[in-house]
């Protein structure tokens, strides 16, 4: 008799037949901004299909859209990350270092005497 082998590696999923956006629902709040040209042609070429599958309005299928892109980038962006963590955890990025000590540089080390014939022109010009 053979054993059945099992494949390795992580299993296939299930290939997509909606919008991502529509897999989450969450309570809306109305926040108005100002978005570039370009980005609100694509944004309405978005809704406009996430609409074509499913049965959502075009205010809901804009509202989930924004959400769902702006808590991606929100999850992808490691500075905001650790900038929400604050003081429970050391930053370890040396963009959040600050770029200017706030204490005076350290006074130069004086300077060794003179020697040989720079050491000779001194004396004879007494300085």
């Amino acid at each position: 008799m053979e054993a059945a082998k099992k494949k390795a590696g992580r299993p296939k999923t299930v290939p997509r037949t909606r919008p991502l956006v529509l897999d989450d629902d969450a309570d809306r709040v109305k926040l108005e901004v100002e978005i570039g040209a370009s980005t609100a042609s694509d944004l309405g070429e978005y809704v406009r299909w996430v609409e074509l599958s499913s049965s959502l309005t075009t205010a809901e299928a804009t509202s989930k859209t924004v959400d769902f892109a702006l808590r991606k980038v929100f999850q992808r962006d490691g500075l905001w990350q650790e900038h929400r963590r604050g003081d429970r955890r050391p930053a370890t990025s040396s963009a959040s270092t600050p770029k200017h000590s706030p204490l005076p540089a350290p006074a130069s080390p004086p300077l060794p005497p003179p020697t040989g014939a720079a050491a000779r022109d001194a004396k004879e010009t007494g300085g």
